[in-house]
Protein backbone atom coordinates (compact mmCIF):
# COMPACT_ATOMS: atom_id res chain seq x y z
CA UNK A 1 0.00 0.00 0.00
CA UNK A 2 1.35 3.29 -0.64
CA UNK A 3 0.57 6.52 1.00
CA UNK A 4 -0.51 9.42 -0.12
CA UNK A 5 1.66 12.48 1.27
CA UNK A 6 2.67 15.68 -0.51
CA UNK A 7 5.93 15.68 0.84
CA UNK A 8 6.70 12.55 -1.23
CA UNK A 9 6.33 13.89 -4.19
CA UNK A 10 8.48 15.68 -6.54
CA UNK A 11 7.53 17.12 -10.67
CA UNK A 12 10.15 16.20 -12.71
CA UNK A 13 10.65 16.30 -16.08
CA UNK A 14 13.05 14.75 -17.74
CA UNK A 15 14.66 14.84 -21.58
CA UNK A 16 17.17 12.78 -23.22
CA UNK A 17 20.02 15.12 -23.87
CA UNK A 18 23.38 13.48 -22.52
CA UNK A 19 26.78 13.23 -23.43
CA UNK A 20 25.38 9.66 -25.33
CA UNK A 21 23.38 11.05 -26.89
CA UNK A 22 23.47 10.81 -31.40
CA UNK A 23 23.79 13.05 -33.55
CA UNK A 24 22.16 12.96 -37.33
CA UNK A 25 21.76 15.61 -39.93
CA UNK A 26 17.86 15.22 -41.86
CA UNK A 27 16.28 17.08 -43.79
CA UNK A 28 18.19 20.08 -43.46
CA UNK A 29 18.01 20.19 -39.64
CA UNK A 30 20.48 19.55 -36.94
CA UNK A 31 18.70 16.32 -34.47
CA UNK A 32 20.19 15.44 -31.33
CA UNK A 33 18.91 12.09 -29.94
CA UNK A 34 16.90 10.46 -28.36
CA UNK A 35 18.68 7.43 -29.55
CA UNK A 36 21.89 7.28 -26.98
CA UNK A 37 25.11 5.30 -27.73
CA UNK A 38 25.12 4.21 -24.44
CA UNK A 39 28.50 3.38 -22.23
CA UNK A 40 28.82 0.94 -24.50
CA UNK A 41 30.70 1.24 -27.48
CA UNK A 42 29.67 4.75 -26.50
CA UNK A 43 30.84 7.63 -28.11
CA UNK A 44 33.44 7.27 -31.14
CA UNK A 45 35.98 9.00 -28.96
CA UNK A 46 35.60 6.00 -26.23
CA UNK A 47 37.29 4.04 -29.37
CA UNK A 48 35.32 0.67 -28.12
CA UNK A 49 33.38 0.34 -31.93
CA UNK A 50 31.41 3.11 -31.68
CA UNK A 51 30.59 4.86 -35.11
CA UNK A 52 28.04 7.33 -34.74
CA UNK A 53 29.15 11.00 -33.33
CA UNK A 54 27.33 12.06 -30.02
CA UNK A 55 27.31 15.23 -27.87
CA UNK A 56 30.88 14.20 -25.60
CA UNK A 57 32.14 13.83 -29.51
CA UNK A 58 30.97 17.50 -29.89
CA UNK A 59 32.71 18.89 -26.62
CA UNK A 60 35.68 17.21 -27.75
CA UNK A 61 36.10 18.54 -30.39
CA UNK A 62 35.15 22.27 -29.35
CA UNK A 63 38.06 21.89 -26.57
CA UNK A 64 35.78 21.41 -23.73
CA UNK A 65 36.87 17.93 -22.73
CA UNK A 66 40.24 17.70 -22.31
CA UNK A 67 41.99 14.43 -23.06
CA UNK A 68 45.20 14.44 -20.70
CA UNK A 69 42.89 14.75 -17.56
CA UNK A 70 40.56 11.70 -17.91
CA UNK A 71 41.94 8.65 -16.97
CA UNK A 72 43.56 5.88 -19.91
CA UNK A 73 40.49 3.51 -19.71
CA UNK A 74 39.25 3.66 -23.68
CA UNK A 75 39.94 1.60 -26.26
CA UNK A 76 39.78 -2.01 -27.60
CA UNK A 77 42.05 -2.53 -24.17
CA UNK A 78 40.75 0.09 -21.98
CA UNK A 79 44.28 1.41 -21.86
CA UNK A 80 43.95 4.36 -23.82
CA UNK A 81 43.01 7.81 -23.74
CA UNK A 82 39.94 9.42 -25.50
CA UNK A 83 40.02 9.19 -28.99
CA UNK A 84 40.36 12.21 -30.52
CA UNK A 85 41.75 12.10 -34.45
CA UNK A 86 38.95 9.16 -34.90
CA UNK A 87 36.44 11.65 -33.72
CA UNK A 88 37.68 14.83 -36.13
CA UNK A 89 37.65 11.83 -39.04
CA UNK A 90 33.84 11.80 -38.56
CA UNK A 91 32.96 15.06 -38.22
CA UNK A 92 35.17 16.65 -41.04
CA UNK A 93 33.20 13.57 -43.09
CA UNK A 94 29.50 14.77 -41.17
CA UNK A 95 30.17 18.48 -42.22
CA UNK A 96 31.35 17.59 -46.01
CA UNK A 97 27.54 16.24 -46.00
CA UNK A 98 26.07 19.05 -44.55
CA UNK A 99 28.44 21.77 -46.89
CA UNK A 100 27.16 19.56 -49.61
CA UNK A 101 23.22 20.18 -48.62
CA UNK A 102 24.54 23.64 -48.56
CA UNK A 103 25.31 23.75 -51.69
CA UNK A 104 22.41 22.07 -52.90
CA UNK A 105 20.16 25.11 -51.55
CA UNK A 106 21.93 27.56 -53.59
CA UNK A 107 23.31 28.53 -50.33
CA UNK A 108 27.45 30.32 -50.28
CA UNK A 109 27.58 29.91 -46.42
CA UNK A 110 30.11 26.87 -45.46
CA UNK A 111 30.16 25.58 -42.21
CA UNK A 112 33.45 24.61 -40.65
CA UNK A 113 33.93 21.28 -38.10
CA UNK A 114 33.86 23.57 -34.69
CA UNK A 115 30.79 25.23 -36.48
CA UNK A 116 29.38 22.52 -37.29
CA UNK A 117 30.08 20.72 -33.52
CA UNK A 118 29.20 23.78 -31.76
CA UNK A 119 25.77 23.59 -34.00
CA UNK A 120 24.44 20.03 -32.28
CA UNK A 121 25.89 21.47 -28.87
CA UNK A 122 23.24 24.22 -29.32
CA UNK A 123 20.25 21.83 -30.08
CA UNK A 124 21.26 19.93 -27.43
CA UNK A 125 21.28 22.90 -24.86
CA UNK A 126 18.01 24.08 -26.14
CA UNK A 127 16.96 20.40 -26.39
CA UNK A 128 17.50 20.70 -22.37
CA UNK A 129 15.76 24.39 -21.84
CA UNK A 130 12.27 23.11 -23.40
CA UNK A 131 11.56 21.30 -19.89
CA UNK A 132 12.63 23.95 -18.09
CA UNK A 133 10.44 26.47 -19.62
CA UNK A 134 7.83 24.17 -19.53
CA UNK A 135 7.94 23.81 -15.59
CA UNK A 136 8.85 27.93 -15.34
CA UNK A 137 7.58 29.70 -17.97
CA UNK A 138 4.74 27.73 -19.14
CA UNK A 139 3.48 27.96 -15.27
CA UNK A 140 3.93 31.82 -14.60
CA UNK A 141 7.66 31.81 -12.96
CA UNK A 142 10.43 34.31 -14.08
CA UNK A 143 13.44 31.97 -14.73
CA UNK A 144 15.40 34.96 -14.37
CA UNK A 145 15.26 35.34 -10.26
CA UNK A 146 15.92 31.83 -9.61
CA UNK A 147 19.60 30.12 -9.97
CA UNK A 148 20.38 27.00 -12.57
CA UNK A 149 21.67 23.84 -10.57
CA UNK A 150 24.26 21.63 -12.47
CA UNK A 151 25.20 17.85 -11.61
CA UNK A 152 26.92 15.42 -13.41
CA UNK A 153 30.15 14.74 -14.95
CA UNK A 154 29.10 17.11 -18.30
CA UNK A 155 26.40 19.07 -17.03
CA UNK A 156 28.95 22.03 -16.10
CA UNK A 157 30.34 21.76 -19.91
CA UNK A 158 26.35 23.50 -20.76
CA UNK A 159 25.64 25.48 -17.74
CA UNK A 160 26.74 28.18 -18.58
CA UNK A 161 24.87 28.49 -21.84
CA UNK A 162 21.45 27.15 -20.80
CA UNK A 163 21.30 29.87 -17.93
CA UNK A 164 22.11 32.51 -20.82
CA UNK A 165 19.71 31.03 -22.93
CA UNK A 166 17.10 30.86 -20.25
CA UNK A 167 17.79 34.37 -18.75
CA UNK A 168 19.40 33.04 -15.43
CA UNK A 169 22.50 34.79 -14.27
CA UNK A 170 23.68 32.22 -11.78
CA UNK A 171 24.42 28.95 -11.92
CA UNK A 172 25.58 26.48 -8.89
CA UNK A 173 27.69 23.80 -9.06
CA UNK A 174 28.08 21.40 -6.69
CA UNK A 175 31.31 20.55 -5.20
CA UNK A 176 30.70 16.58 -5.79
CA UNK A 177 28.26 17.25 -8.74
CA UNK A 178 29.52 14.32 -11.35
CA UNK A 179 28.86 12.27 -7.79
CA UNK A 180 25.71 13.78 -7.13
CA UNK A 181 23.15 11.31 -7.56
CA UNK A 182 25.44 8.84 -5.23
CA UNK A 183 25.94 11.26 -2.66
CA UNK A 184 22.33 11.72 -2.20
CA UNK A 185 21.82 8.07 -1.89
CA UNK A 186 24.27 7.81 0.83
CA UNK A 187 23.22 10.78 2.63
CA UNK A 188 19.27 9.97 2.12
CA UNK A 189 17.40 9.34 5.15
CA UNK A 190 16.43 5.90 5.46
CA UNK A 191 12.56 4.61 5.95
CA UNK A 192 10.99 1.79 7.29
CA UNK A 193 7.42 1.05 7.25
CA UNK A 194 5.21 -1.50 9.07
CA UNK A 195 1.40 -1.49 8.97
CA UNK A 196 -1.20 -3.95 11.05
CA UNK A 197 -4.70 -4.14 10.42
CA UNK A 198 -7.53 -3.48 12.74
CA UNK A 199 -10.90 -3.02 11.68
CA UNK A 200 -11.97 -1.14 15.03
CA UNK A 201 -14.41 1.60 15.37
CA UNK A 202 -12.39 4.93 16.62
CA UNK A 203 -13.99 5.78 20.08
CA UNK A 204 -12.69 6.48 23.93
CA UNK A 205 -12.85 3.22 24.78
CA UNK A 206 -10.29 1.46 21.61
CA UNK A 207 -8.40 4.36 21.70
CA UNK A 208 -5.67 2.40 24.87
CA UNK A 209 -5.61 -0.26 22.01
CA UNK A 210 -4.31 1.85 19.45
CA UNK A 211 -2.01 3.32 21.90
CA UNK A 212 -0.16 -0.03 22.37
CA UNK A 213 -0.53 -0.56 18.43
CA UNK A 214 1.47 2.08 17.86
CA UNK A 215 4.09 1.82 20.20
CA UNK A 216 4.78 -2.18 19.22
CA UNK A 217 4.89 -1.15 15.51
CA UNK A 218 7.31 1.83 16.53
CA UNK A 219 9.45 -0.64 18.48
CA UNK A 220 9.50 -2.80 15.93
CA UNK A 221 10.35 -0.27 13.02
CA UNK A 222 13.25 1.18 15.25
CA UNK A 223 14.68 -1.81 15.79
CA UNK A 224 14.64 -2.71 12.06
CA UNK A 225 16.25 0.52 10.91
CA UNK A 226 18.92 0.55 13.91
CA UNK A 227 20.15 -3.34 13.46
CA UNK A 228 22.52 -2.29 10.69
CA UNK A 229 23.01 1.36 10.73
CA UNK A 230 23.90 3.76 12.73
CA UNK A 231 21.47 7.13 12.51
CA UNK A 232 22.43 10.51 13.77
CA UNK A 233 18.58 10.63 14.86
CA UNK A 234 15.39 8.45 14.24
CA UNK A 235 11.63 9.97 13.92
CA UNK A 236 8.73 8.44 14.41
CA UNK A 237 5.65 9.24 12.27
CA UNK A 238 1.72 7.27 13.04
CA UNK A 239 -0.63 6.89 10.96
CA UNK A 240 -4.26 5.56 11.01
CA UNK A 241 -6.30 4.42 7.93
CA UNK A 242 -9.95 5.74 8.72
CA UNK A 243 -12.83 5.66 6.85
CA UNK A 244 -16.34 6.29 8.16
CA UNK A 245 -18.68 3.27 8.46
CA UNK A 246 -20.52 1.83 5.55
CA UNK A 247 -18.06 3.62 3.23
CA UNK A 248 -14.95 2.24 1.28
CA UNK A 249 -13.27 5.46 1.05
CA UNK A 250 -9.92 5.25 3.45
CA UNK A 251 -8.21 8.03 4.27
CA UNK A 252 -4.44 7.78 5.23
CA UNK A 253 -4.32 10.09 8.23
CA UNK A 254 -1.85 11.65 10.78
CA UNK A 255 -2.59 13.18 14.20
CA UNK A 256 -3.33 16.89 14.71
CA UNK A 257 -1.74 18.85 17.98
CA UNK A 258 -5.53 19.34 18.71
CA UNK A 259 -5.97 18.20 22.07
CA UNK A 260 -10.10 16.66 22.29
CA UNK A 261 -10.17 14.59 25.36
CA UNK A 262 -12.92 12.33 23.35
CA UNK A 263 -10.94 11.51 20.11
CA UNK A 264 -7.12 12.03 21.20
CA UNK A 265 -4.61 9.49 21.82
CA UNK A 266 -1.43 10.20 23.74
CA UNK A 267 -0.03 10.97 20.02
CA UNK A 268 -2.23 13.57 18.93
CA UNK A 269 -6.02 14.15 17.52
CA UNK A 270 -6.21 11.96 14.53
CA UNK A 271 -10.48 12.33 14.31
CA UNK A 272 -10.09 15.99 13.82
CA UNK A 273 -7.36 15.06 10.88
CA UNK A 274 -9.77 12.93 9.33
CA UNK A 275 -12.97 15.12 9.17
CA UNK A 276 -11.14 17.65 8.09
CA UNK A 277 -9.48 16.09 4.96
CA UNK A 278 -12.68 14.21 4.40
CA UNK A 279 -14.12 17.27 4.05
CA UNK A 280 -11.15 18.95 1.38
CA UNK A 281 -11.84 15.86 -0.61
CA UNK A 282 -15.18 15.22 -0.80
CA UNK A 283 -17.09 19.04 -0.03
CA UNK A 284 -19.23 17.26 3.28
CA UNK A 285 -18.71 14.86 5.98
CA UNK A 286 -20.87 12.36 7.94
CA UNK A 287 -22.42 13.87 11.02
CA UNK A 288 -23.13 11.32 13.76
CA UNK A 289 -21.48 8.00 11.63
CA UNK A 290 -19.14 5.87 13.43
CA UNK A 291 -15.59 6.27 12.20
CA UNK A 292 -13.45 2.90 11.20
CA UNK A 293 -9.99 2.23 12.00
CA UNK A 294 -8.92 0.01 9.43
CA UNK A 295 -5.16 -0.36 9.61
CA UNK A 296 -2.39 1.47 11.74
CA UNK A 297 0.71 2.18 10.39
CA UNK A 298 4.44 3.77 11.84
CA UNK A 299 7.12 4.96 9.62
CA UNK A 300 10.37 4.98 11.30
CA UNK A 301 13.01 7.64 9.27
CA UNK A 302 17.13 7.47 10.36
CA UNK A 303 18.12 10.65 9.92
CA UNK A 304 21.58 10.76 8.42
CA UNK A 305 24.17 13.60 9.26
CA UNK A 306 24.61 15.90 6.30
CA UNK A 307 27.16 17.51 8.04
CA UNK A 308 29.36 18.97 4.39
CA UNK A 309 31.99 18.90 5.99
CA UNK A 310 35.65 21.40 6.84
CA UNK A 311 35.33 24.64 5.26
CA UNK A 312 37.80 25.85 2.70
CA UNK A 313 40.74 27.63 3.88
CA UNK A 314 40.54 31.46 2.76
CA UNK A 315 42.15 32.20 -0.30
CA UNK A 316 44.63 34.71 0.89
CA UNK A 317 46.20 34.82 -2.22
CA UNK A 318 45.91 35.24 -6.33
CA UNK A 319 44.91 32.31 -7.77
CA UNK A 320 47.49 29.43 -8.60
CA UNK A 321 49.12 28.93 -11.99
CA UNK A 322 46.63 27.69 -14.50
CA UNK A 323 48.05 24.00 -15.36
CA UNK A 324 47.50 24.19 -19.04
CA UNK A 325 45.85 27.00 -21.78
CA UNK A 326 43.85 25.25 -24.54
CA UNK A 327 42.23 26.66 -27.39
CA UNK A 328 38.26 25.92 -26.67
CA UNK A 329 35.35 27.21 -29.38
CA UNK A 330 32.60 29.33 -28.23
CA UNK A 331 29.49 30.64 -30.38
CA UNK A 332 30.28 33.61 -31.64
CA UNK A 333 33.38 34.11 -30.67
CA UNK A 334 35.23 31.41 -32.22
CA UNK A 335 38.41 29.58 -30.71
CA UNK A 336 39.71 31.35 -27.23
CA UNK A 337 42.82 30.23 -25.80
CA UNK A 338 41.54 28.92 -22.28
CA UNK A 339 43.33 28.39 -18.97
CA UNK A 340 42.66 25.30 -17.04
CA UNK A 341 42.95 25.43 -13.17
CA UNK A 342 42.24 22.34 -10.94
CA UNK A 343 39.49 22.40 -8.28
CA UNK A 344 41.18 20.70 -5.91
CA UNK A 345 44.26 23.64 -5.40
CA UNK A 346 41.25 26.74 -5.25
CA UNK A 347 40.26 27.55 -1.46
CA UNK A 348 37.17 29.70 -0.48
CA UNK A 349 36.68 33.31 -2.07
CA UNK A 350 38.79 32.51 -5.33
CA UNK A 351 37.66 33.71 -8.28
CA UNK A 352 38.35 33.22 -12.26
CA UNK A 353 37.36 34.94 -15.42
CA UNK A 354 36.05 33.56 -18.37
CA UNK A 355 36.62 31.72 -20.13
CA UNK A 356 38.18 29.03 -18.12
CA UNK A 357 37.50 25.78 -17.72
CA UNK A 358 37.66 24.44 -14.33
CA UNK A 359 38.80 20.29 -13.96
CA UNK A 360 37.88 17.97 -11.50
CA UNK A 361 38.30 14.15 -10.89
CA UNK A 362 34.57 14.15 -11.54
CA UNK A 363 33.46 16.85 -13.72
CA UNK A 364 34.56 19.32 -16.54
CA UNK A 365 32.82 23.30 -15.66
CA UNK A 366 33.28 25.30 -18.65
CA UNK A 367 33.48 29.30 -17.39
CA UNK A 368 32.34 31.30 -20.98
CA UNK A 369 33.52 34.56 -21.41
CA UNK A 370 31.28 37.39 -19.40
CA UNK A 371 31.10 34.76 -16.52
CA UNK A 372 32.65 34.23 -13.49
CA UNK A 373 33.46 31.22 -10.95
CA UNK A 374 33.67 32.25 -7.36
CA UNK A 375 34.87 29.28 -4.98
CA UNK A 376 32.35 28.80 -1.68
CA UNK A 377 33.49 27.90 1.34
CA UNK A 378 32.32 24.50 1.29
CA UNK A 379 34.41 24.02 -2.19
CA UNK A 380 31.05 24.34 -4.13
CA UNK A 381 31.30 26.68 -7.86
CA UNK A 382 28.98 29.45 -7.77
CA UNK A 383 28.77 31.25 -11.51
CA UNK A 384 27.88 34.74 -12.53
CA UNK A 385 27.26 35.66 -15.97
CA UNK A 386 27.31 39.40 -16.40
CA UNK A 387 24.55 39.12 -18.97
CA UNK A 388 21.61 37.38 -18.52
CA UNK A 389 19.41 38.38 -21.53
CA UNK A 390 19.45 35.29 -23.14
CA UNK A 391 21.02 35.30 -26.65
CA UNK A 392 20.37 37.47 -29.39
CA UNK A 393 20.11 36.11 -32.77
CA UNK A 394 19.25 38.28 -35.75
CA UNK A 395 17.11 36.30 -37.88
CA UNK A 396 17.80 36.66 -41.88
CA UNK A 397 16.01 34.94 -45.21
CA UNK A 398 19.01 32.74 -45.85
CA UNK A 399 19.39 29.16 -45.03
CA UNK A 400 20.16 28.42 -41.19
CA UNK A 401 19.90 24.91 -40.65
CA UNK A 402 21.10 25.23 -36.95
CA UNK A 403 18.64 27.98 -36.41
CA UNK A 404 15.88 26.02 -37.94
CA UNK A 405 16.49 23.16 -35.79
CA UNK A 406 16.55 25.13 -32.39
CA UNK A 407 13.26 26.63 -33.59
CA UNK A 408 11.72 23.52 -34.43
CA UNK A 409 11.68 22.41 -30.39
CA UNK A 410 10.08 25.66 -29.77
CA UNK A 411 7.63 25.49 -32.07
CA UNK A 412 6.81 22.06 -30.92
CA UNK A 413 6.39 22.67 -27.54
CA UNK A 414 3.65 25.53 -28.62
CA UNK A 415 1.96 23.23 -30.88
CA UNK A 416 1.93 20.54 -27.77
CA UNK A 417 0.81 23.35 -25.57
CA UNK A 418 -2.21 24.41 -28.00
CA UNK A 419 -3.14 20.44 -28.59
CA UNK A 420 -3.24 20.36 -24.80
CA UNK A 421 -5.75 23.50 -23.94
CA UNK A 422 -7.74 23.01 -26.93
Amino acid sequence: MFLCDDRLKLDISTVAAGGGSKLFFRSGMFIVGPESAGAQPGPVCYDKGGSELTITDANLVLGRILPEFFPKIFGPNNNMPLNKDKTLELFNKLTDEINRFLEAQNDAKRMTVHEVAMGYVRVANETMCRPIRAITQGKGYDTSVHMLACFGGAGGQHACAIASSLGISSVFVPKYAGILSAVGIFLADVVYEAQEPVGKVYRKETISYFDAKFADLEKHCTEHLTKSMKFFKVEIERFLHLRYDGTDCALMCLPKDTTNSETTSKYGDFISSFVERYSKEFGFTIQGRDIIVDDIRVRAVGLTDKDSGQDLEIADSKIPDCKIKCDVYFDAVGLVESPVYLLSELKSDHSIQGPAIIMDSLSTILIEPAAIAEITKKGDILVRLESSLGRRVKIGTELDTIQLSIFSHRFMRFVFTIFFYS
